[in-house]
């Protein structure tokens, strides 16, 4: 390796005003520059969900709680580094699913006189609220809900179904004749002898693998932080288990409930094994409906100024990053215009920090490091047919959010204008910010490479990196229309089974393509520094401006 270092020549003996700054940086500066922007936007854009509830009962628990939450912020860090998509378009599926259900929190506000801004529903979808029902079970409260509307006769319906209520002194409902029906259905599943309305609830249930189902009589953190405050509840725990076996289209009222169980029902089993717990974290979704059923006898009342107080978002951080952005993308701009070398860490750097102020501003109003959750008792237990509408209302997820009662940061929420694609919202911003991020990168089309191959495999990757998610949505949209028109027409059971292969096949290619694309480009911003050409270490005027760096 070689060193160069630079001298600059010290003013002459005598008084001496004002001094310059040399018209020459190093590799280091670059680096540092670059590197404070990574730190400061990834950080001060992070609004994780409130973290698993914990008591510690010694220094040494709480420690390592602490040490929990500090590196879960540091995994998210990397998350938005690696793929600044993911940021994007979390931050738009958030804000559409709270918009989604803005006026029906108005109405149930106004009625339960208590206030309801947007920041409260960011709050509920963080896992802010948590509905307990030690104080429901001690005094047996009674079962049949109170609220106003249409809820009474909803669950009245309900309970002359399949799915019937459990008094309060049962501890189990017999399901098995609910079971041998669904068995003879699920034999006669592509036939005409089908029952009519029934969710084929038996196979799928038990198509998930054991050890993703939240399903212990109590749940334990991963690492030692303390005793956790959910125990599985004999009621709920039966209510549910009846409502698995039980499942009927006619027990969801409207047609983006129905719509939503049909195509996200694995979400639906996840989330009703959590609501086994004598303690539940609801979404604002979830939440809403617990209202409206009566499960809750009142939306929970919290001030804006309290909510204010539980956000951790810090001005001063915040107006520094912008600055900070500002003055690189300042710097950035003057040397391309000028035609001066830069480096393809800046041009990395510089994407990210797009996608970071695009982020700020659609997640405005969302709280930032909330650490507890508020407590809300229940007012009686949800019956079977009110858990099932509780569990499809709850999120959805990307990859396996694991064994928790809590919301996972992963959870994508209910978005009920597009309530049959759960991540479309999502989908659609990744995109956008994908084509954002992926054309900033051909900006370095021209740069110097240390080889012709290395030019061309960041040329590919940069074209990968704008186009591949569009590609795959044009591409999953052909092969849904293909499976919707042929598969419909088949009678034999292997044809169905390798045109279903061929989603998860397509998506597992593009996203190996797309890893590949990233990984390289990652791995180019560094060693490429190693190649710059002399020119990329001279300065501008933009140095003498205020920064970090």
């Amino acid at each position: 390796m070689t060193r160069f270092n630079i001298n600059c020549t010290l003013p002459p003996d005598g008084h001496v005003t004002f001094v310059g700054s040399p018209n020459a940086r190093g590799t280091l500066d670059i680096v540092w520059n670059c590197l404070g922007i990574l730190v400061i936007c990834t950080w001060s854009v992070l609004h994780l969900n409130v973290p698993c509830q914990s008591t510690p009962r010694n220094p040494r628990e709480r420690r390592t709680r602490t040490a929990c939450r500090f590196f879960s912020s540091v995994g998210g860090m990397l998350v938005n580094i690696i793929a600044p998509e993911w940021m994007v378009g979390k931050a738009w599926s958030d804000l559409c699913a709270v918009r989604s259900i803005e006026a029906e929190f108005a109405k149930w506000s106004k009625k339960d006189r208590v206030p309801w801004v947007r920041k409260h529903s960011y709050f509920a979808n963080m896992g802010g609220f948590s509905i307990t029902f030690a104080k429901t079970r001690d005094s047996a409260t009674q079962t049949s809900p109170t609220s106003g509307g249409g809820a009474a006769a909803t669950v009245d319906e309900c309970q002359s179904q399949a799915i019937q209520s459990v008094e309060e002194d049962e501890t189990t409902t017999d399901t098995a004749p609910v079971r041998e029906r669904l068995a003879e259905s699920e034999a006669t599943s592509h036939g005409s002898d089908a029952i009519p309305g029934y969710i084929r609830t038996a196979s799928a249930r038990e198509t998930l693998p054991s050890q993703r189902r939240p399903n212990a009589n109590t749940y334990q953190p991963r690492f030692n932080i303390g005793e956790a405050p959910w125990r599985e509840d004999a009621k709920n725990a039966s209510n549910a288990e009846t409502s698995i076996y039980g499942l009927d289209l006619m027990h969801f009222e409207d047609d983006w409930e129905r719509q939503r169980l049909d195509m996200l029902f694995e979400f639906c089993l996840r989330n009703l094994e959590k609501l086994k717990q004598d303690t539940w974290i609801l979404d604002a979704n979830q939440l809403l409906l617990a209202r409206q059923l009566g499960i809750i006898k009142r939306l929970p009342h919290l001030t804006e100024d309290d909510l204010d107080d539980r956000n951790k978002a810090d001005a001063f951080v915040k107006t520094v990053a912008i600055c900070q952005m500002a003055w690189f993308a300042a710097q950035l701009g003057l040397r391309v215009s000028l035609r001066v070398p830069t480096s393809q860490l800046e041009i990395t750097t510089f994407a990210l920090a797009i996608c970071t102020v695009i982020t700020y501003l659609l997640l405005q109003d969302k709280p930032k490091d909330a650490r507890c959750s508020i407590l809300v008792a229940a007012y009686r237990y949800a019956t079977p047919c009110e858990l099932a509408r509780l569990a499809n209302a709850g999120p959805g997820y990307v990859g396996l959010p694991g064994n928790t009662p809590w919301i996972p940061n992963c959870a994508i929420h209910c978005d009920r204008k597009l309530a049959t694609r759960y991540n479309d919202s999502m989908y659609n911003a990744a995109c956008f910010s994908s084509l954002i991020f992926g054309a900033l990168h051909c900006v370095a089309w021209k740069f110097e490479f240390p080889s012709h191959l290395e030019k061309i495999l960041w040329r590919t990757s940069s074209v990968v990196t704008t186009a591949i998610l569009p590609v795959e949505w044009c591409l999953l949209q052909t092969i849904s229309w293909i499976y919707k028109r042929v598969a419909a027409h088949l009678r034999n059971q292997n044809y169905h089974c390798h045109l279903s292969l061929l989603l998860p096949i397509a998506q597992s290619g593009v996203l190996l393509l797309f890893v590949i694309a990233r990984i390289f480009i990652l791995v180019e911003v560094v060693r490429s520094l190693a190649f710059l050409p002399p020119e990329a270490f001279s300065t501008t005027w933009t140095e003498a401006l205020f920064h970090l760096g």
